[in-house]
């Protein structure tokens, strides 16, 4: 509400057309001053403090809900007031949060009195509260702050470990880990399955290696203090994958050294009794790159099409033949395997474990397995793996290289491989760890047994690791 202060002119007539004063209902006088209130006439001595009575006459005023106040009055009933010294809020203030506020002149340590701020100030990093009340860094720190088990010293920002408390340098010296990559102590640190620490920046900056899981380190300043021979650089393919150090003399890209692997693993089985073909008998096998391997899965319609990188396939075809002999008909199925393909550049010891379970597959082909659910069939094959990592020879791998593979299939992002290896690891303790008998139960109930108690966990380590996207 605005007043206008105007006066009475002194011309009678036009005196007689101001109204009369809303207020007193008197007229107004000529040459009589007066003031306009929201299209009102009101005399200045009629002008008054809705809550006091003073008149307002010329003072400033405010107003609320079409009532006029003096500046004083107002202030006391409507205006916030400051939570320091009780008066109200004007000018420039302080909001310390939702439920304190100060004059800026007030926002003073509660202990000291310094000043926190000064005029047109927010709170920003300096000042600290606590239970409304507002302290500098140094009292703050003695009356909240957490005090170092090691060294004493009053923190803001600390560490807390078995109900101790610790600030930063402290920490790190106790429980620290130094960064297999740069050899920084780091406080936030990743562990792989083989113990290896790194910082959380080179963990996330870094690839991980499709055989091993170690991180692939990369050429240049920022590697020169790895720790580890395997941080040393790597190998990137171009179809996205990545090879550490460790792996890359080992990986196999000549398809005549990956069918020697498929050699010694088919010679392996059939020395458990089971009736696999001899190495001149086996079908082709093929290394393929990620996008190669795709295209396979979907043209055969495999199940492994849903996954971003299968790490081999096995391509079989399914035929039904009838004849006609002595008038009868006769039905018979032929079962063949067209070819084996496994993902190229694999280490000998991880394209072992690989082939191991594709020849699984082969083996329920081509001994003309009923139709299984894919979970049973993975399952069995993920077993034919484990069984060669566990028993197989020194081709399997270091004790090292079989439990990090071991690992990946029991953690497996994959439930079919995952939920039918367990079920199968299970069978197969149940059958006295005897692959052709649990074999040959599938093959009469096509089934697993249903599993009780779940069998022991596999040889792992019980690690943070960072496993390869798209494992079988």
């Amino acid at each position: 509400m605005t007043a206008t202060r105007l006066s009475v002119p002194d011309n009678r007539k036009a005196a007689q057309k101001i109204s009369a004063c809303a207020v007193c209902a008197r007229s107004f006088g000529q040459g009589e001053r007066f003031l306009r209130l929201a299209g009102r006439s009101v005399h200045e001595a009629c002008f008054t403090c809705t809550e006091c009575g003073e008149q307002i006459g010329t003072l400033p005023f405010a107003e609320r809900n079409g009532k006029a106040y003096c500046t004083r009055d107002f202030e006391r009933l409507f205006l916030p007031k400051c939570n320091r010294c009780g008066k109200a809020l004007t000018g420039t203030l302080v909001k310390v949060n939702s439920k304190v506020q100060l004059h800026a002149q007030c926002f003073r340590c509660a202990v000291c009195g310094c000043q926190l701020a000064h005029a047109g100030c927010r709170v920003g990093s300096e000042p600290y509260v606590s239970q409304n009340e507002a302290y500098c860094l140094t009292h703050y720190q003695i009356k909240c702050g957490r005090t170092c088990s090691e060294c004493g010293i009053k923190l803001l920002k600390w560490y807390e470990r078995n109900s101790q408390i610790f600030c930063e340098e402290h920490y790190k010296n106790r429980f620290g880990r130094e960064c297999t990559v740069c050899g920084l102590v780091s406080v936030q640190y990743n562990v792989n399955f083989y113990g290896e620490s790194y910082c959380q920046e080179h963990a996330k900056q870094l690839p991980a290696c499709h055989a091993c899981g170690r991180l692939v380190g990369k050429s240049g300043p920022t590697h020169q203090k790895a720790a580890s021979a395997s941080l040393a650089a790597g190998c990137d393919y171009a179809d996205g994958r990545s090879l550490c150090a460790r792996c890359v003399p080992q990986a196999v890209h000549n398809p005549e050294d990956a069918r020697s692997v498929l050699g010694q693993v088919l010679t392996f089985f059939a020395n458990l009794g089971l009736d696999v073909p001899a190495l001149a008998d086996a079908p082709p096998l093929v290394l393929l790159d990620r996008s190669a391997m795709q295209r396979l899965c979907e043209h055969h319609s495999s199940a492994h099409a849903h996954q971003k990188c299968p790490l081999g396939v096995t391509c079989s075809r399914h035929s039904i033949r009838i004849s006609a002999q002595s008038g009868r008909q006769r039905r018979s199925e032929q079962h063949e395997v067209e070819r084996i393909a496994c993902l190229h550049g694999f280490p000998r010891h991880f394209l072992a474990a690989v082939l191991a379970h594709e020849v699984g597959h082969m083996y329920l082909t081509l001994r003309g397995f009923p139709q299984l659910s894919h979970q049973v069939t993975e399952g069995l094959c993920e077993l034919f793996s484990f069984v060669w990592l566990q028993q197989g020879p020194d081709a399997a791998g270091t004790h090292e290289e079989r439990g990090y593979r071991l690992h990946c299939m029991e953690h497996n992002v994959h439930s079919d491989y995952r939920e039918g290896f367990r079920d199968a690891l299970a069978a197969f303790y149940g059958h006295n760890s005897s692959l052709p008998a649990l074999l040959a139960h599938v093959r009469r109930t096509r089934s697993l047994p249903a599993r009780g108690l779940r069998s022991a966990p596999v040889h792992t380590k019980n690690r943070e690791v960072r496993t390869p996207r798209g494992q079988k």
